[in-house]
């Protein structure tokens, strides 16, 4: 099998470049792109002819894929496919989108940059407006009843990147991890009775449902795959993996959602991921790692997060 292009993965960091400049030209051009490209990857990326190439096929794309990208505009509903009674959910989401990005317990409190908890390609497209529309009616409760709209928008914006990747890169990508997810739905009563979130590990433990996989491993599962297979162990844990093979690695770039349950709310995940990230400086870090000043700063996290929760339900039950 031919080995893909050494800087393949950063053509999705080219092209969100590409789509955000044609918002405000009609044709970016390729010294843009790739100067912002060098801005991210100062070590190295793509030549200025594979830039070059890259920007002269997404000029060249039809109308609707072109329009796919582009920001997100309530009147043109219409023209996205869109029902109306869509109008009002999206535009909270478009609203929503500072306290999506910059409001995140764990972000602050692993000084993870904010960017990368939003999990996305910026402010709300037309493809992830659909998304969320699709998601919304499959799972009314987000954002109502259970998790806020910051739920909703994660929950679509996995299945928008997969498009994405798919559309982009070209890639294989499945779907059926998302769908189980949302047919089981196991954020609506975890910590409570439990019956549908046992319900879908024990589909998941028969294998009857596949694991859910995160934005990062996808990308890289696809890369793996072309390549050299990932050398993971029995039953360990992504976590554990990432510190064997990238022992430098910052800890927390690398869990920002929960891995013991990442079929859960985002908002359920935070609190996940924080006690997952204690138990591991606990049990698992390395003699160097400054435990003492990192297990205050959490527990100081924690207990804002889970107070944030109360405050939240109290709100909506009072409404």
């Amino acid at each position: 099998m031919p080995r893909p292009p050494k800087f393949e993965s950063h053509k999705l960091e080219a092209y969100d470049i590409y789509r955000r400049l044609k918002a405000e030209v009609d044709s970016p051009s390729a010294v843009n792109v790739k100067e912002e490209l060098e801005e991210l990857h100062p070590g190295g990326t793509a030549s200025y002819r594979t830039v070059a190439n890259w920007v002269r096929e997404w000029n060249n794309q039809d109308g609707w894929q072109s329009l796919l990208d582009s920001p997100f505009q309530w009147h043109l509903l219409d023209s996205y496919g869109l029902s109306w009674d869509a109008g009002h959910l999206l535009n909270e989401m478009s609203y929503s989108r500072e306290r999506l990005i910059q409001e995140s317990s764990l972000s602050k409190a692993l000084n993870v940059p904010a960017g990368w908890m939003a999990s996305g390609l910026g402010g709300l497209t037309v493809r992830l407006a659909i998304w969320c529309w699709r998601v919304h009616l499959a799972a009314p409760a987000i954002g109502s009843d259970i998790g806020d709209f910051r739920d909703l928008w994660d929950l679509a914006q996995k299945f928008a990147y997969r498009e994405l990747v798919h559309d982009i890169l070209g890639y294989p990508v499945e779907f059926h991890d998302l769908e189980a997810v949302l047919i089981y739905k196991p954020w609506l009563d975890f910590g409570k009775a439990e019956k549908r979130h046992e319900a879908y590990h024990r589909a998941l433990g028969n294998g009857d449902v596949p694991r859910l996989q995160s934005n990062f491993e996808i990308l890289m599962g696809q890369r793996t795959s072309r390549e050299n297979p990932v050398d993971t162990r029995p039953g360990e844990s992504f976590l554990r993996f990432v510190h064997r093979e990238h022992p430098g690695l910052s800890m927390g770039s690398g869990i920002h959602a929960s891995r013991a349950h990442p079929e859960l709310l985002a908002s359920q995940q935070e609190t996940q991921a924080i006690i997952e990230y204690r138990r591991w400086i606990l049990e698992e870090a390395p003699p160097e790692f400054p435990k003492e000043s990192v297990l205050k700063f959490l527990e100081e996290t924690l207990q804002e997060s889970l107070k944030e929760e109360v405050t939240d339900g109290e709100a909506k039950n009072e409404s």
